[in-house]
């Protein structure tokens, strides 16, 4: 996998919906009119290659998901697996959504769903938590070079996060495979080791680090 270079420069408007109610609102707060149609600068420039994992990290409403969208437009469809993006069958056990057996508990087994009566479950009946390791199993299997994930770990608790971030760290280096996450939980950084780290802010630029990752360690 050659390094792929991102380089992001618009200006995004941001989206109100105006109403009797939010009207109050801004009249309270003394939010004007011309503040609504304020654009959102973001202007980022970085590079991955295989095995590496950049980490996109910043409170709620920082403009994450807003990022992480632009740089999905900018890499081949067919490059890369998106969390978000993955469908499966209502009906067959999570099991059955993998091409073998064995390669299928092997997936399950990284990501935490090792437990039998999860396996035999379908994936409507999996929590939210278990639906996001399920998904990350399956984007695991796949072909794709790179995977992409918002709200990463955000559905488990704080120990889960850190054990699922150390093993994914292990993975790439292992698979080669390349990750792109978004979070806001900060400490998850120390157990992912991301080669590039992305920090956004509510007021501020993006700031773009370029570390060690793995290989620092």
């Amino acid at each position: 996998m050659k390094r792929k270079k991102i380089q992001i420069d618009s200006s995004i408007p941001r989206r109100y919906s105006l109403s009797r109610r939010s009207g109050i609102i801004m009249q309270t707060f003394g939010i004007s009119e011309s503040r609504l149609s304020e654009k959102f600068r973001l202007k980022v420039d970085f590079s991955f290659s295989e095995a590496e994992i950049v980490l996109i990290k910043g409170p709620s409403g920082a403009g994450k998901s807003t990022l992480l969208s632009s740089i999905k437009s900018s890499l081949p469809e067919e490059s890369f697996t998106d969390l978000d993006g993955l469908e499966f069958s209502r009906q067959c056990s999570i099991i059955d959504c993998f091409p073998t057996l064995t390669g299928g508990m092997k997936r399950l087994r990284e990501t935490g769903l090792a437990n039998a009566w999860s396996m035999i479950k379908p994936f409507s009946a999996l929590s939210v938590g278990e639906k996001f390791r399920f998904r990350l199993a399956v984007a695991l299997s796949r072909n794709e070079q790179t995977i992409i994930c918002d709200e990463f770990c955000s559905s488990l608790d704080c120990t889960q996060a850190k054990l699922l971030s150390a093993k994914l760290r292990l993975e790439a280096l292992r698979t080669r495979k390349s990750f792109i996450l978004c979070t806001t939980r900060q400490e998850l950084e120390k157990f992912l080791i991301p080669e590039v780290v992305i920090t956004l802010s509510r007021t501020g630029r993006p700031e773009v680090r370029r570390k060690g990752g793995a290989n620092a360690y």
